[in-house]
């Protein structure tokens, strides 16, 4: 317990420096045609790519609003790091300016846990509690294993104007007093009053402002209309203003690592692109089934599929659309899966619209969630994969590689349950379809579950010629891998690899969600610098220092969405007893793109 104190402490630590300065859904079309990766480090969603608890380690997070005018309204989710599995996710309120901060621990009994001092408003109102363990395999519920790795995912569902004359294109009458000239009541609420905001989220008039639904208006079109459901909330288009960092510390072994967040902008699609608004995609943070269906609750016609299909792209959640698709193992949407995403955060252009198969596409309507996320997917895909390691006896150095690929669960996922399982779900890109032989009939062949429909290599990036499970892990397979040493000499061919528990000889494979590859350990049962253990390789390459390449072409070389950092863990032989000597360091991948 004191180790974990000592590092929320300095979670507290970090907040404290960054005190403000100043139906079921709303999906409304903002100006965005494109999302991209970007280096700035400023944009409208984050990707913490690799969180742990284990080992005595502790991960905290920080997330700035860098717009001192707007508000944020923001979704934050984590997911294990076997097959991405929600786990814990809630919604904080950023004033101006703000800064919110958080750590993970590891609870008494073995499950992770959130805890924040921070000062900005969640929903729910307390957000400090112990991780859900209920949608992970049977056996990484046990002592809540799976959640104590994994990644998370930020993004900015709704900008918070300060007034109802700035919310929406001509203003809002948002307290509904017949003018648009008295200040935004959600913005007041979250404003910081000396460092404190007053909140109040959880009960009264707001309450239900975040607690009803509006979306039997909702078209995916820009109209009056549609803004004025959302805005009557006191939002408006995201804007692209979040940064975000990481930090893991371990007090036992006097170690820390830290990184900034993967960033994602949503772009104009110009040569030249600039940021652009998003679509505001906000659903209520309250626990009831996402029902309905599709053409009755948007314009977008998928079919008189469930209207989950018109909001994201998860397979499970899509399989869970219906009551025999629950039952075949397919997770029940819930009002607190949304956003996610896949959920449509960009429109088409004249061009995309023109090219897309999803019904109802034109300029300016939302995107259907298969095309959400494989847009998202392109922005962060990667052909290869370069960074050093370091194994040196003499200084007792240890390295492990960290690779996320946060998009895969909106092409692939894994139901634990139903016929056949474990079994892993597609996603076809293409068209929104998915399959799996061994649940389509059990479904009656609804037109998004087909057993014939066969998952093309052109627009998706998993699929079975690239994917296989292990256990109940899904693992990414044909990744090639080349090392080198500090003097030229290389070892590229596969025979030259051992991967445990792998047999000799086999190729590297992303097995798991959030996977750790360690160097030269022994083997997995050894120590590893993160500790890992969920989603842990470990590989000899013969050298004991230099530096790797590996290849993630992918299908029809589009790559793979990784992202990633290498972790250093070495001891000062020549330090004093009694003198911390262990060092820590950690550096982003480098990378090509395709």
């Amino acid at each position: 317990m004191k180790k974990n104190l000592i590092a929320l402490s300095v979670a507290a630590m970090v907040g404290g420096l960054g005190l403000s300065t100043g139906a079921h859904a709303d999906v409304v079309p903002g100006a965005a045609v494109a999302q991209q990766f970007t280096g700035d480090g400023i944009g409208h969603a984050l990707l913490i790519p690799y969180y742990t608890v284990q080992n005595g380690n502790v991960s905290i997070f920080s997330i700035i609003n860098t717009d001192t005018v707007n508000g944020k309204a923001v979704k934050i989710r984590f997911r294990g790091a076997s097959n991405s599995d929600d786990v814990f996710d809630f919604q904080v309120y950023m004033s101006p300016g703000d800064v919110f901060t958080g750590a993970v621990s590891q609870g008494a009994g073995g499950t992770a846990q959130f805890t924040t001092a921070d000062n900005s408003c969640t929903l729910p109102a307390s957000v400090n509690q112990s991780f859900v363990t209920t949608r992970l395999s049977a056996a990484e519920q046990v002592g809540g294993a799976g959640t104590r790795e994994g990644y998370i995912e930020i993004f900015t569902m709704a900008d918070i104007e300060p007034t109802e004359a700035t919310t929406g294109p001509t203003g809002t009458d948002i307290n509904l007093d017949a003018d648009e000239l008295d200040a935004n009541p959600l913005f007041t609420a979250i404003k910081h009053v000396d460092g404190v905001a007053p909140c109040g989220l959880a009960s009264g008039a707001l309450a239900t402002k975040l607690s009803t639904n509006t979306d039997a208006a909702i078209t995916l079109a820009d109209t009056a209309g549609n803004n004025a459901n959302a805005h009557v909330k006191g939002l408006d288009f995201p804007t692209a203003s979040l940064v975000g960092g990481w930090t893991i510390i371990n007090v036992d072994e006097a170690l820390s690592f830290s990184g900034n967040a993967t960033t994602v902008i949503a772009t104009d699609g110009a040569a030249a692109p600039s940021a652009a608004a998003g679509n505001i995609v906000f659903w209520p943070q309250r626990d009831f089934t996402v029902g309905g269906t599709s053409e009755v609750a948007l314009a977008l016609d998928i079919g008189g599929n469930p209207a989950i299909n018109a909001f994201s792209a998860d397979p499970l959640l899509k399989l869970g659309g219906t009551a025999a698709g629950i039952t075949a193992g397919g997770v029940e949407p819930r009002a607190y899966d949304l956003p996610d995403m896949s959920t449509p955060y960009i429109v088409y252009s004249a061009a995309t619209a023109g090219a897309s198969t999803a019904p109802g596409a034109a300029a300016g309507r939302a995107v259907a969630p298969w095309e959400q996320a494989f847009s998202l997917t392109g922005a962060l895909a990667v052909t290869t994969i370069t960074n050093e390691y370091a194994t040196d006896a003499d200084i007792a150095a240890a390295s492990d590689w960290t690779f996320s690929m946060p998009s895969r669960r909106y092409n692939t996922a894994v139901r634990y349950l139903g016929t056949g399982a474990p079994r892993a779900v597609y996603t076809d890109f293409e068209d929104g379809t998915f399959g799996d032989g061994v649940f389509a009939a059990a479904i009656g062949g609804d037109t998004f579950a087909v057993a014939t429909d066969a998952l093309g290599d052109v627009f998706n990036y998993f699929t079975p010629t690239n994917t296989d499970l292990s256990g109940t892990q899904l693992c990414v397979l044909n990744v090639s891998q080349a090392a080198f040493d500090r003097e030229e000499t290389s070892l590229d061919a596969p025979t030259d690899f051992v991967i445990s528990p792998s047999t000799p000889g086999d190729p590297v494979a992303f097995c798991g969600e959030a996977s750790v590859l360690s160097f030269n350990a022994g083997g997995t049962s050894s120590a590893s610098v993160l500790g890992a253990a969920l989603a842990r390789q470990d590989i000899d390459v013969t050298f004991t220092n230099g530096y790797a390449v590996l290849g993630t072409p992918g299908l029809t070389t589009k790559g793979l969405p990784v992202t990633g950092a290498f972790f250093l863990k070495a001891v000062n032989p020549l330090t004093a007893a009694g003198t911390a000597a262990n060092y820590g360091a950690s550096w982003a991948h480098r990378v090509t793109r395709p």
